[in-house]
């Protein structure tokens, strides 16, 4: 697999088809950086606003984490102040840290379990399917940590 980059939208493809596989919606700036995780099962971008003029989106300067088996993002986070320019897995997936333009950097920690089994436990605790007020206020499409509130 092959993640390319460089705009507002990422894609993902098969190199020895020739296929694109999947589309990386929702960047509201450009992304600078982005790496696949051992495996190719979840990708970690990096994106950035560095125009001259205007103002830079809300949610600009952010680091994008997503599930290839799932196609959506789990998670994301405001990174330091600049464009994020460089991403990497560290401590066998476990870290994502995130480096800035103006070299500041950024660490998260990510739950252990995959996340195909975090939404799987979700469900099985939840009982039932949750319906879509539910589901807005528990699983909002950009923060993969709603789901752990449904594991208390």
């Amino acid at each position: 697999m092959l993640l390319v980059f460089g705009d507002k939208v990422p894609q993902i493809w098969d190199l020895r088809s020739g296929t694109r596989l999947q589309v990386l919606d929702g960047y509201s700036d450009l992304v600078y950086s982005g790496v696949l995780a051992v495996g190719g099962q979840e990708i970690v971008t990096g994106s950035g606003y560095m125009q001259t003029r205007g103002v830079p989106p809300d949610d600009g300067n952010a680091v994008h984490v997503w599930d290839v088996s799932l196609q959506r993002e789990l998670l994301s986070f405001k990174a330091a102040g600049t464009p994020v320019t460089a991403v990497a897995f560290l401590n066998e997936g476990m870290l994502i840290r995130a480096v800035s333009l103006d070299r500041s950097a950024t660490t998260c920690e990510r739950p252990a379990a995959p996340a195909s089994q975090l939404v799987d436990l979700a469900f099985a605790r939840v009982g039932r399917e949750m319906s879509a007020s539910e589901r807005d206020v528990y699983v909002p499409q950009n923060a993969f940590w709603a789901w752990l509130r449904l594991l208390d």
